[in-house]
């Protein structure tokens, strides 16, 4: 029996946790092109470094990544050709770089020790962008943040802090915030909340039949925010969005589409 893996449910648990029934601020809007875009960046962003961690984790004991000051925070530089993802360490002089996982395009990592451990500016100023966006959560969702950076098209950085569930198959679909940060990574230019609760959307069921998508309603946005499809690639699974009174989107295969009748 198929059936839609309603949120429903979930999202009526989560306004409980809502710490404050205010109005937020409006977010800042992007057209369909560019969310389809962010989305698809912030899921190969992600993909990229938690295969990173593995194999860095895979190679170096806890014990012996306390001995080397590692401060739980990375960079990434993503390219068409290899993509490199930077582990950070704390330093005599501040954050230095301690372990690089390059990957060449989708092909295993390979993990290697820097021989030069400054930062340039733009990786320190990445590195404080990030470290900013994690500090300045107002509501989290969630006691593990991720983090996902890219440098706007002004020059800024765009960081999303994208709340973390260790229960597989879980969907952490409320709890992301995205930051836009200034070109030194020091000033926080605006945060937009994507999401009003902490909507959590259990695993599927398997004895209620497979299912064949989630269905949740976005009251952000008039068109579903870009965590959504990052949600569905990494998820594999159909996310349907109602954004207002008879709109409905399908967010599915790093694309969205409108399915109401218009």
């Amino acid at each position: 029996m198929n059936r839609f893996y309603a949120a429903a449910l979930a999202a009526l648990v989560a306004l409980g946790t809502l710490a404050s029934a205010e109005e937020p601020p409006p977010i800042r809007q992007f057209d369909q092109q560019t969310l389809v875009l962010l989305g698809r960046y912030i899921y190969r962003d992600d993909q990229f470094a938690w295969k990173a961690s593995d194999i860095l984790m895979a190679k170096l004991p806890v014990d012996e990544a306390k001995k080397e000051r590692l401060n739980g925070l990375w960079i990434t530089h993503l390219s068409k050709g290899p993509s490199v993802v930077r582990f950070l360490r704390d330093g005599d002089s501040g954050p230095e770089a301690a372990y690089d996982v390059t990957f060449d395009g989708d092909g295993p990592g390979v993990l290697s020790v820097p021989q030069v451990r400054t930062l340039s500016e733009p990786e320190l100023a990445q590195y404080r962008a990030r470290k900013l966006a994690l500090s300045n959560i107002p509501r989290p969702c969630s006691r593990r943040y991720n983090t996902v950076a890219m440098e706007d098209v002004d020059g800024n950085w765009l960081v999303w802090a994208l709340a973390a569930t260790t229960t597989a198959g879980e969907m952490m679909y409320g709890g992301h915030y995205r930051f836009t940060i200034s070109k030194d990574g020091n000033s926080i230019i605006q945060r937009d909340a994507l999401s009003r609760s902490c909507m959590v959307i259990p695993p599927p069921d398997p004895s209620l039949g497979q299912a064949v998508g989630a269905f949740v309603s976005q009251l952000v946005s008039n068109i579903p925010v870009e965590t959504t499809l990052w949600l569905s690639l990494q998820h594999k699974t159909t996310i349907y969005v109602g954004t207002g009174e008879n709109e409905t989107w399908a967010v599915s295969n790093g694309t969205m589409t409108r399915v109401d009748s218009k």
